[in-house]
């Protein structure tokens, strides 16, 4: 029989926190699912593994091929007609996938995203940013969407080309960038979230690397982004370098960028001043 949802969890050389994600997929209320995980590790998968998760399908692929050749690969041997997808480090609560087909049915959304908590601090949410009716992005540098809050119909996914592998990270706006050139509807579920886990344990891409593919990303996705957005999108670009470097080459944003470094500020003073001023919890 073939199911409505296959679950895909790239993985890579962290086999406890592969365990613990795989627990909260078998803990779904919602049945009616196949789960596929892809390693693309070093590290050879614990042979207790398949024997606990006897209905997971277990597949390896050449060791550090990066998660949206995982993703896809998964995709590739995928039956469900909606595509879910979990990274090895994060969880879902129990009616996640629940609540999620019935937001993508409700909507006939091609792409249904959820809201992301920091894992065990609720009260730090990560919204996804909501496209409006031209298809644009009202936020781009924090959009929202991860490889652990997505629900997608499979048809739709390869219409997109799945996740893009030419980026060296950021292939999760990747996907969502080549959904909103296709004009494909996008819907966000309030009624559930993902829970991310911000951890140093096992961590597979370094600042050096984050900041090549914001690089790649702004170079890959120019003509997309409005041009005030990637104005400041290039100014975060320079601060990053700053701090990698430990030099203020962000000062060359101030003289090319002067509205964006100002929006920046703004920002960063309003957070400031939210977090100073707001009621203490008691």
């Amino acid at each position: 029989m073939v199911p409505r949802i296959s679950v895909i969890i790239p993985t890579c050389d962290r086999p406890h926190m592969l365990e613990e994600a795989l627990d909260s997929v078998q803990a779904q209320t919602y049945t009616d699912k196949e789960v596929l995980v892809v390693s693309n590790g070093w590290q050879e998968l614990p042979k207790h593994l398949p024997h606990n998760f006897e209905s997971v399908k277990f597949m390896c692929i050449p060791p550090r091929s990066g998660p949206g050749v995982a993703r896809n690969w998964g995709a590739m041997h995928a039956n469900g007609e909606y595509l879910a997808f979990l990274d090895d480090d994060d969880l879902w609560p129990a009616e996640f996938l629940e609540k999620m087909l019935d937001c993508a049915e409700t909507h006939n959304a091609d792409l249904t995203a959820a809201p992301q908590h920091l894992f065990g601090k609720r009260q730090d949410i990560i919204r996804p940013s909501i496209p409006d009716a031209a298809n644009n992005l009202s936020e781009w540098r924090e959009i929202g969407y991860s490889g652990s809050n997505v629900l997608i119909r499979r048809d739709s996914f390869w219409c997109a080309g799945g996740y893009p592998t030419t980026l060296i990270t950021g292939e999760d706006r990747g996907l969502l960038m080549n959904f909103l050139r296709k004009n494909m509807k996008i819907r966000i579920c309030e009624d559930t979230f993902a829970r991310l886990r911000k951890h140093n344990e096992g961590q597979l891409t370094d600042t050096a690397t984050l900041m090549l593919g914001k690089l790649g990303f702004m170079t890959e996705y120019r003509d997309d982004i409005p041009a005030k957005d990637l104005k400041e999108e290039r100014f975060a670009f320079l601060v990053h370098l700053s701090r990698e470097w430990r030099w203020p080459v962000w000062i060359v944003g101030v003289f090319t960028a002067p509205a964006a470094c100002w929006r920046r500020c703004r920002k960063r003073l309003l957070l400031l001043k939210n977090r100073l001023f707001s009621p203490r919890r008691r």
